[in-house]
């Protein structure tokens, strides 16, 4: 959680804080997202387990949080990311796999849109 505080706060985008969020179903949805994101997550998915429609949970999504929920899971996802980076000497290829994220280049692109530094540069950064 610290993590995700750091990230929300240090590289927030368009003033996204999960505390931001109002509806308490929203934040049990955020809440699982953060807890399992190691799992296959998708906004059918989350929609159905939290009795939404996919439709309505992503546009209520966006509007409380200013991101869409795809990109909150991929967010999650990128800040485990970071913390093994930072904290780990796996190959970084294997903390991304690892954390959920098998598009390596999305994931990278995604990497350096919030944190302004490529995975390679954090790990150079913190030796």
């Amino acid at each position: 959680m610290r993590t995700l505080f750091h990230l929300f706060t240090k590289y927030r985008q368009r003033g996204i804080l999960i505390d931001s969020i109002h509806d308490k179903r929203l934040g049990e949805v955020i809440g699982y997202v953060n807890n399992n994101y190691l799992q296959t997550l998708t906004v059918k998915a989350l929609s159905e387990k939290f009795n939404y429609n996919a439709d309505y949970l992503s546009r209520i999504f966006k509007k409380e949080s200013g991101i869409s929920l795809g990109r909150y899971i991929y967010v999650v996802r990128l800040a485990h990311v970071y913390f093994e980076i930072v904290n780990s000497n796996k190959s970084i290829r294997k903390i991304f796999t690892d954390s959920g994220i098998t598009n390596i280049r999305l994931g990278t692109k995604i990497f350096l849109e919030y944190y302004r530094s490529l995975p390679s540069e954090v790990r150079r950064q913190q030796k």
